[in-house]
């Protein structure tokens, strides 16, 4: 039987509850299903930041069998339950050091946090270096590109730019993504 795509699996009937904007306002899913495909079945650690109500979560679980799922947020939202593999924390990421990870060290790592530019940017700054080798990490939403560019590239880790913005009209559509 073929595995479910993210898209499919963020379309199931119930999963709405969950609140997740990844494949609704925004365009995230096929780029994300494209990125995570050769990674699905893998042992991974996920950490994102900005869980809301959980339903990036609960998608990352049923998408990758065997990751464990870290997110945090600083609003508490009344999430679901955390689960066997999905770990909730309330935590600003400002308050978070790399020690913060010396037992979890993330292979995808996603900011969907604030919006705010200088939020991701100590996003960056704090979990890039703790990244596992060949691992992803991604800012979401970027508010302006065009003028916070230079901005990312000060930190001076390549990265690149998935601009979406043409595909649903939206300004902030637009994801910086680094490799490891």
């Amino acid at each position: 039987m073929k595995e479910m795509t993210l898209v499919e699996i963020n379309k199931e009937p119930g999963n709405g509850f969950y609140l997740t904007n990844k494949g609704t306002i925004h365009n995230y899913l096929p780029i994300y299903e494209a990125l995570f495909s050769p990674l699905r079945d893998k042992e991974l650690n996920i950490f994102e930041v900005g869980y809301y109500h959980g339903g990036s979560s609960k998608l990352w679980e049923k998408y990758f069998s065997k990751a464990i799922i870290k997110t945090i947020d600083i609003d508490n939202c009344v999430p679901f339950p955390e689960s066997e593999r999905i770990i909730l924390e309330l935590r600003d990421i400002n308050d978070i050091r790399q020690e913060y990870f010396s037992d979890f060290f993330p292979d995808i790592a996603i900011d969907d946090g604030s919006h705010l530019l200088e939020d991701q940017i100590y996003f960056i700054k704090t979990v890039y270096p703790v990244l596992k080798e060949g691992g992803l990490l991604i800012v979401e939403d970027i508010q302006n590109i065009k003028n916070q560019k230079v901005v990312f590239e000060s930190i001076g880790i390549p990265f690149d730019i998935i601009d979406l913005r043409k595909v649903k009209g939206r300004y902030d559509d637009v994801l910086i993504l680094y490799h490891k």
